[in-house]
Formats: C-alpha cells, sequence, structure tokens
C-alpha cells in the first residue's frame, strides 16, 4: 500500500511540476505578445526619448542627484523581451523549479515518514 501512494505522490508532483512550468511558460509568452507590440509603437518610442534628454539635463547641478543617460536606444523591457526571451524564461524557470524541487522533496520526506511506524516521533516527553 505504502508503494502505491508513493507511486501516485510522485507522478503527482510530476504532473503538477509540468502543468506548473507550462503554466509560467505560458504567462510569460502571454506578456510578451502583449507588451511588445505596445512598446514597440512610435508613442513609446517617443516616450522613451523623451525621457533619456530629461536624464540627461538632469546633471546633477538642478537637483540632489545627477542621473546617468540609458545607453539603449529603445525601452530595456523591449529589448528584454524581445531580444533576450529565452535568457528570461530560462532564468525565471531554474530558480523556480529548484524551488519546487525543495517542496516536492519534503512532501515525499513528510508521506514517507507517515508510512513507517517504527520512527520515534517526539512526543509530549521528547527523546
Amino acid at each position: 500500500m505504502a508503494k502505491r501512494i508513493s507511486k501516485i505522490l510522485i507522478a503527482a508532483l510530476i504532473l503538477g511540476y509540468v502543468l506548473f512550468a507550462a503554466l509560467l511558460v505560458a504567462g510569460m509568452l502571454i506578456a510578451r505578445q502583449s507588451i511588445v507590440p505596445k512598446l514597440s509603437s512610435s508613442q513609446s518610442q517617443a516616450d522613451w526619448n523623451a525621457w533619456r534628454a530629461e536624464a540627461a539635463r538632469q546633471d546633477g547641478t538642478h537637483g540632489p542627484v545627477q542621473r546617468a543617460v540609458p545607453k539603449s536606444p529603445e525601452p530595456p523591457m523591449l529589448v528584454l523581451l524581445r531580444d533576450y526571451f529565452p535568457a528570461c524564461v530560462l532564468g525565471l524557470l531554474l530558480p523556480l523549479s529548484a524551488l519546487y524541487a525543495v517542496i516536492a522533496w519534503m512532501i515525499c520526506g513528510i508521506m514517507r515518514q507517515q508510512d513507517e511506524p517504527n520512527i520515534p516521533r517526539l512526543g509530549k516527553h521528547g527523546l
């Protein structure tokens, strides 16, 4: 019975991970499809150029902080989602996969501990 439960649990955790990863990638693709066209517009480019010009005027003489002028001629979010999208997905998927693996490992350990009746547990009197 315990082996059957653990096989079901492992199958459920694997299926959960596949669904989790698919939702994450789909969410990133949906966000990319809505953000990239908006940031590719001429109005967005004009706003970015105006912000760069304003940052160039803030040289520290009229305020407490000197701004550095961004070197990119395009909005950084556009460049990130258009040119570096696979790296963004991988950079999000790797740490979240590691977190999922740790949580799954803990769940398996908890379930395995409940299946073994001879393991001493901390009770009212301790060990």
